[in-house]
């Protein structure tokens, strides 16, 4: 049976709500695997470990952003310039059959520079 994904991604600093990504994707042992685009140029891969979430975006411009239960994580944005490092603080998790959701926010030192909840949408299709 295919899987299907929508990711919404919610700025609370901004308040402002945006669909990322929405199509196929592959579930396999705790871990989210999709395309943002249909091109097939951006993809995601999101870990859901006992220790916290995991955050993979491979692009032009690539990111890895680590959250942890319990403890403060990081995020690195990789891109042609170099690399830059934040620390992550994990707000809030959700887990259940077909919604994911994370809460976190991404400082830059002592800074609050981001502060997101990312919303993963699960419906398998029925046609199938």
């Amino acid at each position: 049976m295919a899987l299907y994904v929508r990711l919404t991604q919610y700025d609370l600093m901004e308040h402002q709500e945006k669909v990322i990504a929405r199509g196929e994707a592959r579930w396999k042992d705790d871990q989210l695997f999709y395309w943002e685009d249909p091109e097939h140029t951006i993809m995601h891969h999101i870990r859901f470990g006992k220790d916290g979430i995991i955050i993979g975006r491979s692009a032009d411009v690539r990111s890895m952003t680590k959250l942890y239960f319990g403890k403060a994580g990081s995020a690195q944005v990789f891109s042609e310039y170099g690399v830059m490092q934040f620390e992550t603080e994990l707000i809030e998790y959700m887990y259940n059959a077909d919604c994911r959701s994370v809460e976190y926010k991404v400082y830059l030192g002592s800074e609050l520079v981001s502060h997101q909840r990312m919303v993963w949408e699960l419906e398998e299709d029925p046609d199938e």
